[in-house]
């Protein structure tokens, strides 16, 4: 984006108030439940739900801006990721919103000096943009990890964090990262000390025959697994990619 031209500048309106349309008719009632769950994210149901307004706003304002991209805040970021790893309907909803596969890259801000500055002007913009369209910041202090971390865990060389604040997921045992309570990763990590795992548990998309995954009886992966014996797979599906781009 050039210099003289902002967010606002590519704001599209009409286009803005027929995703609002769209995404009003999602239903992440279990996403918000899940986020809820003590050993999970442990959020109240009104952050939950506020982070679930917030997404399908950044969504419906990410088609608007013609390939652009918000620097959500941290709620807004979990709630997408919460999206994406319900892969066949985060596929679904990104061909209904965009015709093709809105993308997430998580290391924006991370690749030296001036790709820091540069998410620092795009979190500048964003905020203003999310102003200006619902009278509100982006970047609420209302949740302690409704900030943004640039995906970033105190004390990691290489990690940007411009003032303490939590990492959503907090790192166990890292100074400076704060964590409410020891909580179980939802993949928990074996040998990682502070991270709790209370027996081997069976993988949700577990692969039939893959020594460690527990598989009650035989059902389809998700994302089934190609060449092994009882997975069913009815064959992947590629969707458009979607251009999507950063304010500079």
């Amino acid at each position: 984006m050039s210099a003289q031209l902002g967010l606002w500048d590519v704001f599209q309106e009409a286009t803005f108030k027929k995703a609002e349309a769209v995404v009003s008719e999602w239903d992440f009632s279990l996403t918000v439940a899940k986020l809820q769950e003590l050993d999970y994210a442990g959020w109240t149901k009104e952050r939950a739900e506020l982070a679930e307004r917030d997404y399908k706003r950044y969504l419906a304002v990410t088609k608007a801006l013609d390939g652009y991209q918000l620097v959500p805040n941290g709620d807004v970021d979990r709630f997408w990721h919460e999206h994406i790893l319900d892969t066949r309907r985060y596929a679904k909803d990104c061909y209904e919103l965009f015709d093709g596969f809105l993308h997430h890259y998580p290391f924006f801000g991370m690749n030296g000096d001036a790709d820091n500055k540069n998410w620092i002007n795009t979190a500048e913009q964003s905020t203003n943009l999310w102003n200006r369209l619902f009278g509100e910041h982006l970047y609420h202090l209302e949740f302690a990890g409704a900030q943004k971390c640039p995906q970033a865990c105190p004390g990691i060389e290489g990690a940007i964090q411009a003032a303490p604040q939590k990492c959503p997921q907090a790192c166990p045992g890292i100074e400076g990262a704060i964590q409410a309570a020891p909580q179980k990763c939802p993949q928990a990590c074996p040998g990682i000390e502070g991270v709790i795992q209370a027996a081997p548990q069976k993988c949700p998309q577990a692969c039939p025959g893959i020594e460690g995954a527990i598989q009650v009886a035989p059902q389809k992966c998700p994302q089934a697994c190609p060449g092994i014996t009882g997975a069913i797979d009815n064959s992947y599906q590629y969707l458009p990619q979607f251009d999507l781009r950063m304010a500079a």
